[in-house]
């Protein structure tokens, strides 16, 4: 009875600040979308956004109770603010141009990247900004300009017709995750492979834990969009596809960075359902994949270690953790302000551990934890990680998001999980 009263007053306590929630969303936005379309570009030293344009959509999936993060990740930010200054909506995110920031070719080059960020539809005038995270870990404003919602330069261009499956239906979009899948580089014959594909990667992503909790609780659709050729571009092997989405292999001259080029045509197609996460499943053999947190995942349909990169990726795209890898031989060359904790919860400096997984370590294990075979199954703080072998740490010695040698996420990256998924689901 004392159990069941404690419940009771949970409810009571909550149910006014869900119903705040809903109020605000209802105050301020509406159900559709807005797409804002611009480009990172610059070079090593220097950033800029740039304002592409701006569109209608008939969807909008996030979750109405949850507009600012709990959360501060992500290398990027976009607010939304009305005329007074207050925040109304944020989200983190992440861009290819950051990782082409450290390599050499930035030394020499200006480049750009397209992006495609679905805000909540603003019902009057706000302040959108579009924020970089800099080297002290503090956002530096890149982009900022006033939105009137009834400007009729806001397009409503038709999003393109492709069949959809729903693989699985949770309920509402604002109260559960949305992913969709979409096909590239399958051919209109080749899309009841896709489809076969879909229902493999699902069962994949949602074996691990702690994804099992939560396969009740995602809006899964499937977007059948055929390519003219089948497989996508390996430039190394002097192979180049005509693809809806022109996926290739070898971004940054790594043989098995596989990346969207058309992210514009890949957003057009995923607006036509509600989503929170694109992952896009590339028909090929070819081992290879790329997750960036809150804006796509991409995965090879059939490469060997399939089954364990399909939720590496997501991991990276949905989650935002952080590779625990720290040799290989690609070009990119990551480096971290090692005076600061990064952003990411997988990886710590130790400059500030109370607020990564420290609380999930026994206290009779060493901080810096050695790597030798007495502690090779103990959550620990390990140094390497994150492409780095001095100056970063992670939580074991192996994990999902170091290895393919083990299918499971260690304790660290599995509370991040936990902590993400709950931002989208509210039952």
């Amino acid at each position: 009875m004392q159990c069941i009263m404690k419940r009771l007053l949970l409810l009571f306590l909550l149910t006014p600040l869900v119903a705040l929630s809903q109020n605000n969303f209802e105050k301020h936005f509406t159900e559709n979308s807005l797409r804002i379309d611009f480009e990172l570009a610059g070079n090593a030293d220097e950033e800029f956004a740039i304002l592409q344009s701006m569109k209608q959509e008939p969807h909008w999936g996030g979750n109405q109770q949850a507009l600012i993060p709990k959360y501060n990740m992500g290398d990027y930010r976009i607010t939304i603010k009305n005329l007074d200054e207050e925040i109304l909506y944020s989200k983190g995110f992440n861009s290819l141009f950051r990782e082409w920031q450290t390599i050499s070719e930035a030394q020499k080059i200006n480049r750009s990247f397209h992006h495609a960020i679905q805000l909540p539809y603003p019902r009057d005038s706000v302040i959108v900004s579009i924020n970089s995270r800099q080297k002290d870990g503090k956002f530096q404003t890149l982009l900022k300009w006033e939105v009137n919602p009834k400007d009729y330069l806001i397009t409503q261009d038709k999003t393109p017709h492709y069949p959809i499956d729903t693989l699985s239906y949770a309920g509402n979009s604002s109260d559960y995750l949305d992913l969709v899948f979409i096909a590239e580089a399958y051919t209109k014959d080749e899309l009841t492979k896709f489809q076969k594909d879909v229902q493999r990667f699902k069962q994949w992503i949602f074996s691990v834990a702690p994804f099992t909790k939560y396969k009740n609780n995602v809006n899964i659709y499937a977007i059948l969009a055929p390519s003219q050729d089948s497989g996508p571009d390996v430039p190394g092997d002097s192979i180049y596809q005509n693809t809806l989405l022109n996926a290739s292999f070898y971004t940054f001259n790594s043989p098995r960075y596989l990346t969207i080029r058309d992210t514009k045509k890949m957003y057009d197609i995923a607006a036509q359902v509600p989503y929170d996460h694109v992952y896009v499943i590339v028909n090929t053999e070819i081992y290879g994949g790329a997750g960036f947190y809150n804006t796509y995942t991409s995965c090879a349909s059939d490469c060997r270690n399939a089954e364990e990169i399909a939720s590496h990726e997501l991991c990276h795209g949905l989650i935002g953790l952080a590779d625990e890898y720290y040799t290989n031989g690609d070009e990119i060359n990551y480096y971290y302000n090692l005076d600061i904790e990064p952003w990411e919860p997988n990886i710590t400096t130790l400059i500030d551990f109370s607020k990564k997984w420290k609380h999930l370590v026994n206290k009779d294990i060493p901080i810096p934890t050695p790597r030798i075979p007495k502690y090779e199954d103990e959550l620990g703080a390990f140094e390497g990680g994150a492409y780095q072998s001095k100056g970063i740490y992670s939580p074991m010695q192996d994990c999902k998001m170091k290895t393919n040698n083990t299918n499971e996420l260690c304790p660290a990256c599995q509370e991040a999980v936990h902590k993400i998924m709950q931002t989208y689901i509210n039952n």
